[in-house]
């Protein structure tokens, strides 16, 4: 839990903040998280869709082995190596997530600024709503009611510098949690999971199949088939995992950015703003079929 001062600290930074760098950083910030949503479902979608892709080589190379009956074909032989329930639960956040920084920019905008509060009362319910479901995902609930809390809170606020102030504490310890559940290493959280889907389901059938094989110069060339495929799927592995640290340090970045609008710390904000847009291009060069 944060000491008390901090949050104190923070609001009074917020006092003092520029309201011209509010003002040219909330487009910005929300332009970020607009990236960070894309970044999840196109990470997602090409993680789930190079599995599948092995999954087909699973099942011919099980239906070339005499010993074995032949597999049916059914959903189930398609392991989904990111179930539907989290990415359902990402889409969500993500959703809560653009719709306060939106408000932010009405807010910083003169021009917008009238009837924000209610905007910010519902972005604020929305994150209320998902701790209260299962949407947002144990691990991660009560970061996400905390910040419900303090944007409904803040939602008076006339200045988008101390709704920020205000929400800040709560928004970073999200999003570093959110950051923290794709895994600091790909040993852990949900880049563990990944790495364990393919490890133990996808690559394990090509390493049966190529010991069963007989040993012989005539079956150097069924080898080499194995071991082809088993390296193209090493590389879908490690794309999908190398996109996932790099959402994770997207989501950093997102934290970070935030914080540093409301300390007044407009060089540091634009750097983790730029460095948002240079994983999206990352992660789309990752996940390039090859």
């Amino acid at each position: 839990m944060r000491l008390p001062f901090l949050a104190l600290f923070l609001l009074a930074l917020a006092g003092c903040a520029n309201p011209g760098l509010v003002a040219e950083s909330a487009p910005d910030l929300h332009r970020g998280a607009v990236a960070a949503a894309a970044q999840t479902d196109a990470t997602f979608a090409a993680t789930n869709s190079s599995g599948r892709s092995a999954d087909m080589d699973r099942l011919l190379l099980a239906a070339e082995a005499p010993e074995q009956a032949l597999p049916t074909i059914s959903n189930d032989q398609f392991i989904l190596v990111i179930e539907s329930e989290t990415q359902a639960q990402w889409r969500d956040l993500f959703a809560a997530i653009t719709g306060y920084t939106g408000s932010l920019v009405k807010l910083a905008d003169p021009a917008l600024a009238a009837g924000v509060g209610a905007d910010l009362t519902a972005a604020g319910n929305s994150f209320n709503a998902l701790a209260g479901g299962s949407a947002s995902g144990g691990a991660i609930a009560g970061f996400v009611g905390t910040v419900g809390s303090a944007i409904v809170s803040a939602a008076g606020e006339r200045k988008a510098i101390n709704v920020m102030g205000k929400v800040d504490p709560a928004f970073y310890d999200l999003l570093t949690s959110m950051a923290d559940t794709l895994g600091k290493t790909d040993d852990d959280g949900l880049r563990g999971t990944v790495a364990g889907t393919w490890n133990d389901a996808k690559l394990q059938v090509l390493r049966t199949r190529y010991g069963s094989l007989p040993r012989g110069p005539e079956y150097t060339a069924a080898r080499r088939l194995l071991l082809q495929d088993y390296v193209a799927n090493l590389q879908q592995r490690d794309a999908a995992l190398a996109a996932l640290a790099n959402l994770r340090q997207s989501m950093i970045a997102l934290a970070e950015a935030h914080r540093a609008i409301v300390q007044n710390r407009d060089f540091d904000a634009n750097a983790w703003l730029d460095r948002i847009d240079r994983f999206a291009d990352d992660i789309a060069l990752q996940l390039k079929p090859k």
